[in-house]
């Protein structure tokens, strides 16, 4: 009899410790702040260099819109599409070859304003993104 109460206690005991994990979900972790990818960095040093060049792009806009347009195949080119609205709108075009290691990609850029031709166009290079400090 000790031992039939004994294996019902420990039958008991087990499935009130199984229901107890199952209900027990982890916490979820808090975001944390991602750095922008090498494309957005590429955006931003095209703007800094179009400004040192003698052109006005702004530099506040922080609601970018982002359409990428990916490269047909292995090897192609990939789009990515930028509209910023400041005093008008405001369109960066970053195209890259796919499938390089990521120093050796670069990023050929076009800023354009409200339709007009392009303000500027330039390379942006893996050694510009990331600048060895010695």
């Amino acid at each position: 009899m000790f031992q039939k109460t004994r294996i019902i206690l420990l039958a008991v005991s087990l499935v009130a410790v199984f229901t107890l994990l199952l209900g027990c979900t982890p916490p979820t972790p808090s975001p944390t702040p991602t750095s922008p990818d090498d494309i957005d960095r590429a955006r931003d040093l095209a703007i800094a260099k179009a400004n040192d060049a003698g052109n006005t792009v702004p530099t506040n806009i922080t609601n970018w819109t982002r359409e990428t347009i990916p490269a047909a195949m292995p090897g192609g080119t990939t789009t990515v599409k930028y509209h910023g609205i400041s005093n008008g709108d405001w369109y960066i075009d970053i195209s890259y070859t796919t499938g390089l290691a990521l120093e050796y990609t670069d990023y050929d850029v076009k800023i354009q304003f409200d339709g007009m031709p392009a303000i500027w166009t330039g390379t942006i290079t893996y050694e510009e993104l990331y600048p060895i400090v010695y």
